[in-house]
């Protein structure tokens, strides 16, 4: 695993206990590591959440939500 600090190699326990976190969770992190640094710094999770089963249908949706907002309309869930 590399450290942002001159991309020193360290071992999973070695990382764990610098991180403050569980080897597990390491472990799980290391296979992913490019996605994590190639990741837009605005994201919070990488790879989290669920993929849209209806893309077009969210998107209008979307769409939708922002007009009423646009005109003023509050939009509630009941």
């Amino acid at each position: 695993m590399s450290t942002n600090s001159g991309n020193k190699k360290i071992g999973i326990l070695a990382a764990a206990r610098r991180f403050g976190v569980d080897k597990s969770m390491v472990s799980r992190w290391m296979p992913n590591e490019e996605k994590f640094n190639n990741a837009v710094s605005k994201n919070r999770r990488v790879g989290a959440g669920r993929i849209a089963v209806y893309p077009v249908a969210e998107e209008e949706l979307v769409n939708w939500i922002r007009e009423l907002r646009l005109v003023g309309i509050a939009n509630r869930r009941n």
